[in-house]
C-alpha cells in the first residue's frame, strides 16, 4: 500500500513551522508536538554531518530549544514530503532556512503521534563541509543564525549536552 500524504502532515507540518516562527511560543510548540516528542538533531558541520549530536525529549525542552532560535530566522519547506526511503513509517520533507545573508536547509524526517502532532523529527541541516564550516564559523551570520541554536557551537565527537561538566542539557526525563 502506498502511503501518501494528507491534511493530518499538512497540519502538522503548518504547525511546526509556526513553533519555529514563534521561537518557541509554548502554545505554539504545544500545538506541534506530542507532549512525549522526541527530536534527534543532527549536525550540518564537517565531520559529523548528518550524525545525530542531541536529542531533545519532551514539548518543554522542544520550546527551549526552539527559544534559542533568532527570530529573523526564517524556515519555509523546500518540497512536497514523501515517504521516507530509509524507514516506510516516517515521512521526509526538505526545508529552507534564511536570514540575511544566511541561507542553507536540510530535511526532516518525522513521525506523527496519536493527535496527529509531531511525535518523532529528526532535524538534518544540509552540510557545509569542512571549508565552509571554518569559514562559516567566522561570521557574523555565523554567530547571528546558528550558534545561538547550538549550546556550544562546536564541532567534536557527537554527545548529548549532559556530558559537559555544567549539566546544561536539553535532554528531558523519559
Amino acid at each position: 500500500m502506498t502511503r501518501t500524504p494528507g491534511s493530518s502532515l499538512d497540519a502538522a507540518l503548518a504547525a511546526w513551522l509556526r513553533a519555529l516562527e514563534t521561537c518557541g511560543e509554548a502554545g505554539s510548540v504545544g500545538a506541534a508536538v506530542e507532549p512525549n516528542v522526541e527530536i534527534a538533531r543532527a549536525s550540518g558541520l564537517g565531520r559529523h554531518a548528518g550524525q545525530v549530536v542531541e536529542v531533545i525529549s519532551g514539548a518543554d525542552n522542544v520550546a527551549r530549544w526552539l527559544a534559542l532560535t533568532p527570530p529573523s530566522l526564517r524556515f519555509s519547506l523546500d518540497g512536497p514530503p514523501r515517504v521516507s526511503d530509509a524507514d516506510e513509517h516516517l515521512w521526509e520533507v526538505d526545508y529552507a532556512v534564511e536570514a540575511d545573508d544566511f541561507r542553507n536547509g536540510g530535511t526532516w524526517s518525522l513521525r506523527l503521534g496519536p493527535h496527529g502532532r509531531i511525535a518523532f523529527l529528526r532535524h538534518v541541516p544540509r552540510p557545509l563541509g569542512e571549508a565552509a564550516a571554518d569559514e562559516v564559523r567566522d561570521t557574523a551570520a555565523w554567530r547571528t543564525y546558528v550558534a545561538p541554536l547550538v549550546p556550544h557551537a562546536h564541532d567534536h565527537d557527537p554527545h548529548d549536552h549532559a556530558d559537559h561538566a555544567d549539566g546544561d542539557s536539553f535532554r528531558g526525563e523519559r
